[in-house]
């Protein structure tokens, strides 16, 4: 019986496999092109000269341009890998979007990228967002088994916003997927720092490091990545807290000061190591990346003041507007709060489990979105989706649960 099971569980996980990959292609061509994948193409050219001159010290790396110098990088190795590896000649790409010109103008000039080379680029993202969709699953499996992995996973499949934007040739697929595998390391570190066994400490310190990593590479590809330091940092302290609360002393080798060093300094390493513009002066070089952002941000807001969101009332609204339906939103906050009182009643009893991460990193997503999104594009909630499947997988899960409960009763 058990045998039986097994294979049907690995037939349905390698067709949900299949299925998401058909998904995440499906319609690729007939995405709406943005004007952001033509500059994102063109500085995948930055792919060359780090990975394949591996010239690091090029003053073009110092160029004024804005997408080259202002953006973190991975996106541009990203797509460049993908235009490398289907034979498109960097030196022959195409000249970037002007954003002082109408779109009109901008086609005459051929400041877009040919149909294989955006071909090429998003075929890149719309793997790395079939990637996400197991990701997703595999974080809701965790909290709510099979019910909540489907939920989740066909949430986030068929997501209009996730559809439209994770599949450009922009840094919104690579954000997600390292925020997800962020996630789910910080999960695996609550779990082992909640542990007895005689391992535990080392493990933590693995699945620390691979947070790190994830956290690096995410900031790499975009840096409101910062929505993620809730989850990183505060996750670790949770059982250390627990254990205070209740008298026992926190073994040595699972101190979170260490864990956490560990992980501030695979991030710090990973993000400073793959954008040269940062090797000068990696501090300041990282203050003037998020002050230009921010300047940025503001210049957003004066030249398109009708998608301007300037109060925190204005981007809740827009939050709502863009990621919930009035029921998902409901069913959301339900099913946040019920997760949360959940998680509560387990700290009550001295114990922490995944779903404190999970916490954490929808709080946190959910907050940096309302207090620091400039303008009403759909793009910036797009961080949003995988929390809001995620939980409503584990809303999904609860009720069947539930259901189970009083069925068995009457019977």
């Amino acid at each position: 019986m058990k045998k039986q099971r097994l294979i049907i569980s690995i037939i349905a996980i390698l067709l949900g496999l299949v299925i998401t990959l058909i998904l995440s292609f499906t319609g690729l061509a007939e995405v709406p092109f943005h004007a952001d994948e033509s500059n994102f193409i063109y500085v995948a050219r930055y792919f060359d000269l780090f990975f394949l001159k591996r010239d690091f010290l090029n003053p073009e790396w110092d160029t004024t341009n804005y997408w080259a110098k202002f953006h973190p990088p991975l996106s541009k190795y990203l797509i460049g890998f993908a235009l490398f590896i289907t034979g498109h000649d960097f030196s022959a790409l195409h000249e970037p979007w002007d954003f002082a010109l109408d779109e009109e103008t901008n086609f005459r000039l051929g400041n877009v990228p040919s149909a294989s080379a955006l071909m090429a680029s998003r075929s890149l993202m719309a793997t790395l967002f079939a990637l996400c969709i197991v990701l997703c699953a595999v974080a809701a499996y965790r909290v709510g088994g099979w019910p909540a992995a489907f939920v989740a996973g066909l949430v986030l499949a068929t997501s209009d916003l996730a559809l439209r934007t994770l599949r450009r040739a922009t840094p919104d697929a690579p954000l997600l997927f390292f925020s997800l595998t962020t996630v789910l390391s910080s999960m695996k570190v609550i779990d082992h720092l909640s542990s007895s066994a005689s391992n535990a400490p080392r493990r933590s310190y693995i699945w620390g490091a691979l947070a790190g990593l994830g956290l690096g590479l995410a900031a790499a590809s975009k840096l409101s990545a910062a929505s993620l330091l809730p989850v990183v940092l505060l996750s670790p302290g949770v059982p250390l807290c627990l254990r205070k609360f209740r008298g026992a002393p926190f073994p040595p080798e699972r101190t979170p000061a260490r864990l956490l060093i560990i992980i501030l300094a695979v991030t710090t390493v990973v993000f400073v190591l793959l954008n040269p513009t940062l090797y000068r002066n990696p501090l300041q070089g990282t203050v003037a990346l998020i002050a230009h952002r921010l300047w940025e941000a503001d210049q957003q807001q004066l030249r398109f003041p009708e998608g301007a969101l300037m109060t925190l009332p204005a981007r809740v609204r827009a939050t709502v507007k863009q990621v919930f339906d009035p029921v998902s939103l409901v069913a959301f906050l339900f099913g946040f709060g019920l997760m949360a009182w959940r998680e509560f009643e387990q700290w009550r009893n001295q114990r922490a489990t995944g779903r404190t991460a999970l916490l954490l990193w929808v709080a946190g997503t959910l907050g940096f979105t309302v207090v620091f999104t400039p303008l009403n594009w759909d793009r910036y909630f797009t961080p949003l989706i995988p929390c809001k499947a995620i939980i409503l997988g584990y809303l999904a899960s609860s009720v069947i649960s539930t259901l189970r409960k009083f069925l068995h009763y009457e019977l």
